[in-house]
């Protein structure tokens, strides 16, 4: 049964109550709610953090007391208005607006439910001008078994509060739902600013004697495939306590820190997808020391330029990352403010960063009592406008610490997050591995190359090599190739129309075309190898001409047959072997890489079979390989 809702605190009191006190917005806040417009740079997302719990139903009266409860920090009865929080004292309404939701089903049913919802709230905007900082929706499921499930979805807007302020409202989120009658001081922005030791911040303003920057390089180019989406997949990694203490012992060893070595180690990963000498990649950071029970903004972000670890050891990369980290911080730059300076000054930069690398691995976000309240950790996720990768190393509770990569949707080939992932993850694991091993060996890793440690995996290296063996477009057009003729047009004439598809009431140009047929060739890669033939059977139109293309590029032959010749026809005889796809079977593979379906600008065929001949099959070749 689909979910109903009931939704609560969109309008709980007069928005006109006396100002108290307000507060400038951040450099980071500003940047976040300009970003978000549809009309900017990967914008069209809010900065939204997700936390999803899973445990016994919600009491919705109850929680709405706990939501209530928060408002005694200043932001969280704040509108945001001219760049300004101004607080609403205590008529505010609620900062989170509370959703009802019922459903049953089986299990299925609920994790197909669930899938949606999260990527639902990723995409919501908090309307900030009526004091919304997020949201909390409540679901009773009711299993067909007989349980009764609660599953409470909280997102914040990090506009509103940084990871700390996060981590502080959920935890009073929870003891506020436990004990109703606890009481907690009530603050106001001036407190806030005493503890501060400073008056409330200014913007800054932007002339010419503001400090110049250093050439501020752009980030790693990895060549888009598509229009960047308003969705984000989040692929995970989890790391126990000991693992993670035993990096801290190998950062130990070789003089630096763990932020400095895991800069060094996503540098290097991303290395690998880029071929940039010089890049930048974002770098937040925040200090809470004055007000850790404060809900606010506090973040920082630098935008550090590692270099290129090519030919050295891991300890020379991590100390020079760490160096440069500490070079960015002590200059007081922030991104943000060193950005609107080298566009006012006019100096060609492109204005996107958009590579990001998150360290909060040092303090525990949500305590044991959050998760006895509440229930288990069941999903996270988060956007952020303006980003599209962002690798966050979070110790999100007590027992494990979380490697998420959170990668915007329809930007890059289907198979990059994953492998990004899996290359961090791996060199992680092998940190981890070298920390718990002997002390003779941990003084040995500062010396390894850092290839030993940051590499692609023997399946990602193997797939690459299949790619990377496609030929160029150069050498595809100079040979007589059936498909060098076309790519001469793709060279010459990329925004011509190349096909007109009246069934599907779109055209598109050579460069889109042949986009979308090396994306196919891509998810086909590990499939079709130089010298197969595929059998196509499509209707007549774009979808038909992207999979013949993607063919032609991993060097293998094609056979069209008509949409309407019989299943079993197209079934090879003899000693011919096949396997086909249908676009369910493609979306599966695709979903058991952790994403989603790629939504490419063709779409997949409705079915593709692939027939080794007798000399081109794998498993014949491997016979022939042993017998001679």
């Amino acid at each position: 049964m689909k979910p109903q809702r009931v939704t609560h605190g969109r309008t709980t009191s007069d928005y006109a109550t006396p100002r108290e006190t307000t507060r400038s917005l951040t450099g980071t806040q500003r940047a976040y709610l300009s970003g978000r417009s549809g009309d900017q740079l990967h914008g069209g997302v809010d900065c939204l953090a997700l936390f999803e719990f899973t445990g016994v139903p919600v009491d919705p009266d109850r929680m709405r007391s706990a939501v209530a409860a928060l408002r005694r920090h200043p932001v969280l009865r704040s509108t945001i208005v001219d760049g300004r929080h101004v607080d609403n004292g205590r008529e505010a309404r609620l900062p989170l607006t509370i959703t009802e939701f019922t459903g049953a089903g089986t299990d299925e049913d609920l994790a197909a439910y669930l899938v949606d919802h999260r990527r639902e709230i990723l995409g919501r905007h908090a309307d900030h001008e009526l004091g919304e900082s997020g949201w909390l929706d409540i679901l009773h499921w009711h299993a067909d078994d007989g349980r009764e499930l609660g599953i409470l979805h909280i997102g914040i807007s990090l506009a509103v509060a940084d990871l700390v302020g996060v981590g502080i409202i959920i935890r009073e989120l929870a003891a506020a739902y436990r004990a109703a009658d606890v009481t907690r001081p009530w603050v106001t922005f001036a407190d806030i600013a005493a503890r501060e030791g400073t008056a409330t911040t200014k913007a800054s303003k932007i002339d010419d004697a503001m400090p110049q920057p250093d050439p501020l390089p752009a980030g790693p180019t990895i060549p888009l495939v598509g229009a960047p989406e308003r969705t984000v997949t989040r692929h995970a990694h989890r790391l126990d306590p000991a693992s993670w203490a035993a990096i801290g012992a190998v950062a130990d060893a070789m003089g630096t820190t763990r932020s400095g070595l895991l800069l060094a180690v996503y540098r290097h990963a991303l290395g690998l997808w880029c071929g940039n000498e010089d890049l930048t990649i974002i770098v937040p950071g925040l200090s809470a020391r004055r007000t850790p029970d404060d809900v606010l903004d506090r973040t920082r972000t630098w935008a550090v330029r590692p270099p290129s670890a090519i030919g050295r050891t891991l300890g020379e990369a991590a100390l020079e990352a760490s160096a440069e980290l500490r070079r960015r911080i002590r200059a007081g730059l922030d991104s943000t403010e060193e950005m609107r300076a080298l566009l006012y000054r006019g100096e060609g930069h492109g204005g996107s960063l958009p590579f990001v690398l998150t360290c909060g691995g040092e303090e525990v976000l949500l305590t044991t009592e959050v998760l006895e309240v509440f229930g288990r950790l069941t999903a996270t996720g988060s956007v952020t406008p303006q980003v599209l990768v962002d690798l966050q190393i979070l110790h999100l509770v007590p027992e494990e610490i979380c490697v998420a990569l959170d990668v915007r949707d329809g930007a890059f080939p289907g198979a990059f997050g994953p492998e990004l992932l899996g290359t961090v993850a791996d060199a992680l694991d092998r940190l981890a591995a070298v920390g718990s091993g002997s002390v003779g060996e941990l003084r040995r890793c500062g010396g390894r190359p850092i290839d030993e440690i940051v590499r692609l995996s023997r399946a990602v290296a193997d797939r690459r090599a299949v790619v990377n063996s496609m030929p160029s477009v150069d050498a595809a057009v100079e040979t007589p190739t059936l498909h060098g003729a076309w790519l001469r047009q793709v060279e010459a004439r990329p925004g011509a129309t190349a096909v007109v598809d009246p069934a599907r009431g779109e055209n598109l140009t050579y460069a889109e075309l042949h986009r979308a047929a090396l994306r196919l060739a891509v998810g086909w890669a590990d499939q079709v190898t130089p010298g197969d033939l595929v059998l196509i059977r499509l209707p007549k139109g774009r979808d038909q001409i992207a999979a013949v293309l993607a063919v032609m590029y991993l060097g293998a032959a094609y056979l069209p047959v008509s949409i309407d010749t019989p299943m079993n026809a197209c079934a090879p005889s003899g000693r011919l072997r096949s396997r086909w796809w249908s676009s369910r079977r493609w979306t599966r593979r695709c979903t058991t890489m952790g994403r989603n379906p790629p939504r490419p600008t063709c779409r997949a065929p409705s079915m593709v079979t692939i027939a080794h001949t007798l000399s081109s099959h794998p498993d014949r070749r491997a016979r022939r390989r042993a017998s001679s």
